[in-house]
This record gives C-alpha cells, sequence and structure tokens, in this order.
C-alpha cells in the first residue's frame, strides 16, 4: 500500500533485522514506513497486537520494539507522537518493562532496546514540540531509575504546563516515583497532595508511587495515611495516575497500602 517514504527512518541494522522478523511484525514496520497515509494508519493500529498479548509482553514484543523507537525519536516521522504515546500505554499497562510470567530473555531484549534509546528519548521530551511527545517520552524514560536525574527537571516544565487535572496526576505520579526512587526533596505539589484533607486524584498519584519505592520513616507514615484516607473515600470518577486509559479503583489503594506494611 504505497511506497516506503519512511524506509530510510531505519538504519542499516534494522533493515537487515527487518527480513528475518516474524510475518506480522513486518506487515506492521512495512505499513508504517509507507508513503500511504491510510497503510501507515493501520500500522499504528497493529503495534498493540505485536507487543502485548492478554496483558502481557506479546511472544514478538522484542523484534517489534526496535523498530517503533526508531520512529517514536525521529523528528522526521509524521506519526512519532503517536507510536511513543502507543508504547507509553504498553509499559504503563505492564507495570514497568520487567513484567512477571514474561520470559526473561524476552523482557531483558526490551528492556535492552529501551535504554538503548534512553539519551533519544529524552531529548525528545526536553526539546519536541509536541506536548504529547514530551509527556510520552517522558512517561517511558521514567520506569527507568538510572535516568532520573536527567528526568527530574523535564518533569517538572510539563507539571507547570499541564491544565488538565488528569493529565497532572500522571505527571506527578512519576515525578512522586522519580524523586522517591534518588531520595531527593519532594515536589511542594506532591507535598501537599499527601497532606490533603479531602484526598484527590493527586493525592493517589503522589501516594501510590511513593509506595512502590518503600520510603522510610517520617514520609512512610505520611504515605501510610494518604493511602488509608483513599481506601476510605472509596471509588472516585478518576483516570488510574498510573496508566493511560484505565480507570482509578480504590484496590489499588488497598494493594499498596497492604505492600508498605509488609515487614
Amino acid at each position: 500500500m504505497g511506497a516506503t517514504r519512511y524506509v530510510d527512518l531505519l538504519d542499516e541494522e534494522l533493515l537487515l533485522r527487518l527480513a528475518a522478523v516474524s510475518p506480522d511484525v513486518r506487515r506492521m514496520v512495512e505499513y508504517l514506513v509507507s508513503g500511504n497515509a491510510v497503510a501507515r494508519t493501520l500500522g499504528l493500529d497493529g503495534i498493540s497486537d505485536c507487543v502485548l498479548r492478554n496483558g502481557e509482553l506479546a511472544p514478538r514484543a522484542a523484534e517489534a520494539i526496535p523498530f517503533l523507537l526508531a520512529l517514536a525519536v525521529s523528528p522526521r516521522y509524521p506519526h512519532a507522537s503517536a507510536v511513543l504515546v502507543r508504547l507509553a500505554a504498553v509499559l504503563d499497562t505492564l507495570g514497568g518493562p520487567r513484567p512477571s510470567g514474561v520470559p526473561a530473555s524476552d523482557a531483558d531484549a526490551v528492556v535492552g532496546a529501551i535504554e538503548a534509546c534512553l539519551p533519544a528519548l529524552l531529548r525528545v521530551a526536553r526539546t519536541s514540540t509536541d506536548p504529547e511527545a514530551c509527556r510520552a517520552a517522558a512517561s517511558v524514560v521514567s520506569h527507568f531509575p538510572s535516568a532520573g536525574e536527567a528526568l527530574e527537571p523535564i518533569l517538572f516544565a510539563l507539571l507547570t504546563g499541564a491544565r488538565d487535572a488528569q493529565e497532572r496526576a500522571r505527571l506527578l505520579y512519576r515525578l512522586a516515583r522519580v524523586q522517591g526512587a534518588r531520595g531527593s526533596a519532594l515536589h511542594p505539589r506532591i507535598e501537599r497532595a499527601l497532606d490533603a484533607p479531602d484526598p484527590g486524584v493527586e493525592t493517589a498519584a503522589a501516594a501510590l508511587a511513593l509506595a512502590e519505592v518503600r520510603p522510610s520513616e517520617p514520609l512512610r507514615g505520611r504515605v501510610v495515611r494518604a493511602l488509608e484516607a483513599l481506601v476510605e473515600a472509596g471509588a472516585r470518577p478518576w483516570s488510574d495516575p498510573r496508566a493511560w486509559g484505565a480507570r482509578y479503583e480504590p484496590e489499588a489503594a488497598r494493594h499498596s497500602l497492604a505492600r508498605l506494611r509488609e515487614p
């Protein structure tokens, strides 16, 4: 369906690899680099099928992700933001690049491909004029603690410019996780969210993120109290700040609270 107008965005190694990947991945990539807009849309629609299966990494994910990353960080590719958003959603669905229940070799290949691309993803997060691309790139990078120092100021800037409450909560979740893992001073918005008398979606974002890094006292006590308030508040009409397109459920706070209370 149309000439492969964007095939030159794939380096020589990827072009050689393309001949050996599974037919589904090859078809997706050929659609994505096509000169035909309809074909590229079909390629975008095929990303989830190639990288996810029943909520876990698909066997083809390790083959597909290097191609997707090459397109996602290219300033010349017209759908770079769309590819990045889909990759971010995949990692959020899995809860990180090393999900349980996935063969180690597959997970390690995915992690290695993304880690090799971290500098390019950080560049997109810092310099893209598309806010959606900045947020998606920062979301992918936030799964890697080693990039926390470089990512922190980017998240500051994105949080400052976010107008939508649900989007602010997603960014706050990523910032809280980065700062909690690094042990750095918490952003004032995180401090306020933890101690809010009426817990909102930003409280959920801050508490769920910090529970993942199991903070020491006195921060741990504040996180426990925030999670208890969220459990007591019950169901709320929020998006889950940890994931794209998911709904917040009270079980998330209960599970985090139980994990923090483990010896």
